[in-house]
């Protein structure tokens, strides 16, 4: 699963880095953060017509026919291997897929009854960009759900299931192509893309925040 997101990039540089435009209006509700749970700001590209555009959603993807916004708490992740048949994904899956641009995530090891942290990012220090769904509820909210696949060998060591990260070669195809072609791109990440290291427990709680969240753990 991917629980906890570090996106601290301003959002200029972010649509840089995923060539979209941004959204006037995300600047004014993004934050950046090194510790966002679900249910919080997302930066996400979406792709309308020729126009790949930089924009905020809520963490936790809401269809139409959600009754409220606390059934985002069940759909902040959608396994790739399912997206093509739950009813809360599918159809998304077929015409509403994004990018999520983040600088790292965060994944739990399990330690006999503890777990223990560990901050996962780029060897290269670029912005990652995680395969996506969205929706729009009720006209209105941004929502937005990070596809899961299984971890690779080297972060099966901390946990089962890691986030799809999209290269850059194939963003335009899990954004605009067809959903058989999208669905090729959903795969484990390359095994020299991540680096990961342990952080301190001071994260376990969503309301820390900060740059020391992200530094090696001394214990």
């Amino acid at each position: 699963m991917c629980g906890r997101i570090v996106c601290y990039s301003p959002l200029e540089d972010i649509a840089v880095a995923v060539d979209a435009t941004l959204d006037p209006m995300a600047t004014e509700v993004y934050q950046t953060s090194y510790n966002i749970p679900p249910s919080q700001p997302l930066p996400i590209a979406c792709q309308f017509e020729s126009k790949r555009w930089l924009q905020i959603a809520k963490w936790g993807l809401l269809p139409h026919w959600a009754k409220d916004e606390s059934f985002g708490f069940k759909t902040f992740n959608a396994r790739a291997e399912t997206i093509r048949e739950k009813p809360s994904f599918k159809g998304a899956f077929k015409s509403r897929r994004c990018l999520i641009p983040i600088n790292g995530y965060y994944e739990w090891q399990r330690n006999g009854s503890s777990k223990l942290p560990y901050y996962f990012s780029p060897k290269n220090g670029r912005i990652l960009t995680l395969a996506g769904l969205f929706e729009i509820w009720r006209e209105e909210l941004l929502t937005c759900t990070v596809i899961t696949t299984v971890a690779n060998e080297v972060t099966r060591s901390v946990h089962h299931r890691m986030p799809v990260i999209i290269s850059e070669g194939d963003r335009a195809t899990w954004l605009k192509a067809s959903p058989d072609a999208a669905y090729a791109t959903l795969k484990s990440a390359p095994l020299d893309l991540l680096k990961m290291h342990r952080v301190d427990r001071a994260v376990n709680n969503a309301r820390q925040e900060g740059s020391e969240l992200i530094a090696p753990s001394n214990d």
